[in-house]
């Protein structure tokens, strides 16, 4: 086998190499894109669940006081 066919056959291999390679980076590229996705979700549905805590504790708080206001009329 001549050099040039050496070279030849490792110059495909190599092209045959990058290629999967660049491949490689498409779908983790796309991964990491769709995982930014789910962060900002995630950070979204803290915000909310963040915001709907403090309205229960302070509606907890306020029929807490209601009610200690009729327990001690009551007593």
């Amino acid at each position: 086998m001549s050099a040039e066919r050496t070279y030849e056959i490792q110059l495909s291999n190599m092209a045959k190499s990058v290629a999967s390679l660049e491949e490689a980076v498409r779908h983790l590229e796309e991964e990491k894109h769709r995982l930014l996705l789910d962060i900002s979700a995630v950070r979204d549905l803290c915000a909310r669940l963040e915001s709907t805590k403090d309205n229960l504790q302070r509606q907890l708080m306020s029929k807490s006081l209601d009610y200690e206001k009729v327990n001690s009329i009551t007593t």
